[in-house]
Order: structure tokens, then sequence, then C-alpha cells
């Protein structure tokens, strides 16, 4: 029997994956009108769906404290739920920012240009280390964990 947390967390993978490869489509055409709005309003709601489905591998984070399991797969768990917001947090933050542009006029970015990278992240995010960054993650899921329980 599959423990349905591990498929739970492989089906959000396989939706982002999913939406990662709708964006990638939509970047690539080139539409505008009512084709571009489509797009970007299937995106968008993807990325509701998914972002209700990250916040229930959160939940079931908490409900796993009942169950029994070695501390060493919690960890391993909550590990992997913090990379996939923290992943999630990425793409979403970048697709809206694009989509936002295209809908103010603005040309989309270049597939050559990076979405973010250096010159996109803010000082703050720059001077952070990887193990910084996923601590900062992990408060975060701790923060929203206790606010939804």
């Amino acid at each position: 029997m599959s423990d349905p947390f591990d498929r739970d967390y492989n089906r959000v993978v396989s939706a982002l994956k999913e939406a990662k490869g709708l964006n990638d489509e939509r970047k690539g055409s080139i539409t505008s009108g009512h084709s571009a709005t489509k797009f970007d309003s299937q995106i968008r709601v993807r990325l509701e769906q998914l972002n209700v489905e990250v916040q229930g591998l959160e939940r079931s984070i908490l409900k796993s404290e009942g169950l029994a399991l070695t501390n060493k797969e919690k960890e391993k768990r909550k590990t992997k739920v913090v990379e996939l917001r923290a992943k999630f947090n990425f793409f979403r933050d970048g697709v809206l920012e694009e989509i936002n542009a295209s809908l103010s006029g603005e040309n989309r970015p270049s597939k050559s240009k990076p979405l973010r990278g250096a010159e996109g992240e803010s000082d703050e995010i720059r001077d952070l280390s990887n193990k910084e960054l996923r601590s900062q993650a992990q408060n975060q899921l701790k923060s929203c964990l206790r606010a939804h329980p």
C-alpha cells in the first residue's frame, strides 16, 4: 500500500511540472488578445489550484505528528514540503510578474533573458546562503502551519 503523503506529494510535483509546461507553451506562442488572455487565465487558475494542494501537504505535516514515523522521516517530509513551497512560490511570482507585464502592455521577457537571476534578486536575497534561504522557508512553513491548524 502506498503512503498517502508520497502519493499526494508526487501528484503536486507532477501538477507543477504541467503548469510549467503550460507557461512554456504560453511564452512560446505569439498570442495576443483573446488567446493570450485565455492562456493567462488558465495559468492563474492552475496556480491557485496548486497553492491549495501545497497547503494541503503543509497541513498533512501537522497531521503526521500522530503517525508512527521516525523523526528522520518527519524531517524528510518537512524538508520536501518546504522545498516544494519555495519552488512553487518562485514559479508563481515569476509567472504572475510576466502576466502582469503583458497585461500592462509591456513586452514579455525574451526567452534568452532569464526570468530571475542575480540582476533581479534583491540585495537581501542575494546575500543569503542556501542554508539561510531554507531556514527562512522552514520558518515560513511553521508560521503557516500554526496559522492554519
